[in-house]
């Protein structure tokens, strides 16, 4: 079985608060893109085999993560061996790997009839990333919570580039090193700007509470910033990072952006958003 996980990018991510278990309250807006991982599953008699990603450990897999908390759940020994061709960039702040586990349990959903629904699935996975739930549904949705209440949202069809400076940024140290973003969110603004195409309040709506840290730590990331907007682009760190994405308002702009910096860039990305899959 051959299944695709998409990308994804945060059009806001507002950290509301830090709970008593250690996890962050969020507000974010997150949305799919046709940048793809490719999945290869296949069944075996147990446990689970993993290849394409030989930088991980097994343990510290996602995707050997989500198999587990469903075959603990189903008291089951799913035996899966996964092939991955990675396309997303990792810890890029595009939610490749979590996208990779949700679509693999989609998939193990599938191969061995087990009629767990999108829900079940994210009611399984949530605690384990806050867009682990989301990346089960895929599409446009405004996440809060720890990323598992998910409210779905109109596609907004825009034109996405994405660029990865080619570095790794920790998710872990960007949570940990907040710096004074509890204030007001501009999330209802934001999803309004989405619904309404409305690219003015999209400028002025459109932020990210890990941004501030990340940009201190890599000035580079400012730079990309300022040069999607040259091309009248609205840029935004992604999640964590150090992906930038910009939104542009026509292929003409996004074609001139790409051009420009896929001179001095080896992962830039010309994308558009997806409908739920």
């Amino acid at each position: 079985m051959k299944i695709f996980a998409p990308a994804k990018v945060n059009f806001g991510l507002k950290i509301v608060n830090k709970r008593s278990d250690g996890y962050h309250n969020i507000d974010t807006i997150m949305q799919s893109l046709d940048l793809y991982d490719e999945l290869w599953l296949e069944k075996k008699d147990a446990d689970i085999e993993l290849s394409g990603m030989d930088n991980l450990s097994l343990e510290d897999n996602l995707i050997y993560k989500a198999w587990k908390k469903v075959c603990l759940k189903l008291n089951k020994n799913l035996g899966v061996r996964i092939k991955i061709n990675k396309k997303i960039p990792m810890a890029a702040g595009l939610a490749g790997g979590s996208s990779d586990a949700a679509m693999a349990i989609r998939g193990l959903n599938e191969m061995y009839g087990l009629e767990l629904s999108k829900s079940d699935m994210a009611d399984i996975l949530k605690g384990i990333g806050a867009d682990l739930p989301f990346c089960i549904y895929t599409g446009t949705y405004r996440a809060g919570g720890i990323g598992e209440r998910l409210k779905k949202l109109k596609n907004p069809n825009f034109n996405i580039l994405l660029l990865n400076p080619g570095y790794e940024v920790s998710t872990k140290s960007a949570y940990e090193n907040l710096e004074g973003v509890f204030e007001k969110s501009r999330m209802d603004d934001l999803e309004k700007a989405l619904l309404n195409r409305d690219f003015k309040l999209l400028k002025e709506s459109m932020a990210n509470d890990l941004e501030t840290y990340v940009l201190r730590m890599h000035p580079d990331l400012s730079q990309i910033k300022e040069r999607m907007r040259a091309y009248k682009g609205i840029s935004l760190l992604s999640g964590s990072g150090p992906t930038v994405f910009g939104i542009y308002e026509d292929e003409v702009s996004l074609n001139a952006a790409y051009t420009d910096l896929k001179r001095d860039y080896k992962l830039v990305f010309k994308t558009r958003t997806i409908d739920e899959i």
